[in-house]
């Protein structure tokens, strides 16, 4: 799993990290036709590093509060919004002049990148909600509703679609990411979220933003009028995640998502300096399950699976994240009794999901040659230590005790 920063067009993430590069479209393509190809050397010079590069067109104005259109001006075609007294403008997504410019644009970045080994992969903004940050909500302001009285829905479908499937044909032998790949399923519900799903399938990766701690569900990365998204993330190729908006993250609250992408086994974990995490990843990472280790974090899930059966008949599944995060451990059947897990969701260190057991506990460790290995065992306050175990037809015991995580290696 790769740690990159977030919009780091000069080159100032940590050694041994990625780089998101972005360049606003007009930047891009500052005449019709014309590339920036010289710009785009520039910054993929200020670094030795992968890097994650990425077209923006539509973004929130800080000191306007308000979307802004950056596509080129011989190609623009905008909505102008207005939300309680502010304006703003969006892309005319259905546009057909304004969309093949834009399939255009990506096609030329990715001829500009072709046998360049550091460029690790494109990330495709769709430019609705917060795939650029196009309409998101500002300071209240509710500009997905607005742009949804002038933009049909099958409108930015279509260009959603046909968009990137160009960019998956275009990009072919990088990974093509969709950033935000939940949050069509918001707005439109879930004739946007078949889309996702069928453009997964197609090859898109998925990309999880708004990386929460824990999640208030257990749904992965939270509900969109209802429906959980992680069903329809487990078809994808990869999976990167990228930094919710909130601020100045404690260590262990940035352990808790790095945990969360660990569990997926993330591509990508994608940080912001502006939160902090960035400079406070050298102290979280250390803390997690070494790759290609066997690991449980022991974590209730706070609601069972369940199937949400859309207005059209249509069946989706809700939750359908494991009860438990781990990669290679489980818990092997019911709990025994006095056993039991436990969340305190205003803690952030290791009490925060523990399991509380009076009795042995059995773990399942499928493929684990039999015989004494070493566990490492987090303890809920806070301690570990090396504890042998003795592997018997793929499973191991605890010893009773209060337990956040487990591993071993191999």
């Amino acid at each position: 799993m790769r740690f990159t920063r977030a919009w780091d067009n000069w080159g100032l993430a940590p050694d041994g990290w990625g780089s998101h590069v972005v360049m606003l479209w007009r930047d891009w393509e500052p005449s019709a036709g014309r590339y920036n190809t010289a710009g785009l050397e520039r910054m993929l010079a200020a670094r030795r590093r992968p890097c994650y590069v990425q077209i923006a067109f539509s973004l929130a104005d800080r000191m306007a509060r308000a979307p802004v259109d950056y596509t080129p001006r011989c190609h623009r075609r905008s909505l102008a919004l207005q939300v309680g007294g502010k304006r703003g403008e969006v892309p005319d997504y259905g546009d057909p002049g304004w969309r093949r410019a834009y399939e255009r644009a990506v096609a030329a970045l990715a001829q500009a990148c072709r046998g360049r080994p550091l460029v690790a992969g494109y990330w495709h903004a769709a430019g609705w909600n917060q795939e650029t940050t196009a309409a998101a909500m500002v300071d209240g302001a509710d500009w997905p509703a607005a742009l949804r009285e002038r933009l049909p829905m099958q409108a930015y479908l279509g260009f959603l679609e046909a968009g990137t499937l160009a960019a998956l044909a275009a990009w072919e032998g990088h990974p093509v990411y969709l950033p935000a790949a939940p949050s069509p399923g918001g707005p439109w519900g879930v004739r946007a979220r078949d889309l996702i799903a069928r453009l997964l399938e197609q090859g898109a990766r998925y990309m999880m933003c708004g990386l929460q701690p824990d999640n208030a569900t257990a749904t992965g990365i939270g509900e969109r009028l209802g429906l959980g998204m992680t069903d329809i993330a487990g078809r994808a190729a990869g999976i990167g995640f990228e930094e919710g908006p909130l601020r100045d993250r404690s260590v262990m609250e940035l352990y808790w998502m790095l945990l969360r992408a660990r569990h997926w086994r993330a591509d990508f974990v994608n940080l912001y300096a502006g939160t902090g995490s960035a400079g406070r990843a050298a102290e979280a990472i250390p803390l997690l399950p070494p790759e290609g280790s066997r690991w449980i974090v022991f974590r209730d899930a706070e609601h069972p699976p369940a199937v949400y059966t859309a207005a059209d008949g249509k069946r989706y599944g809700y939750s359908g994240e494991p009860g438990c995060w781990g990669s290679g451990l489980a818990l092997a059947g019911p709990l025994a009794d006095g056993t039991r897990l436990h969340f305190r969701p205003e803690a952030m260190g290791s009490a925060r999901w523990t399991l509380a057991a009076q009795a042995p506990v059995t773990l399942d460790a499928p493929g684990l040659p039999g015989g004494e290995h070493l566990a490492e065992v987090w303890y809920a306050g806070g301690g570990r230590c090396k504890l042998p175990v003795t592997v018997e037809d793929g499973r191991f015991k605890l010893p009773p005790g209060r337990y956040h995580r487990v591993v071993v290696a191999g």
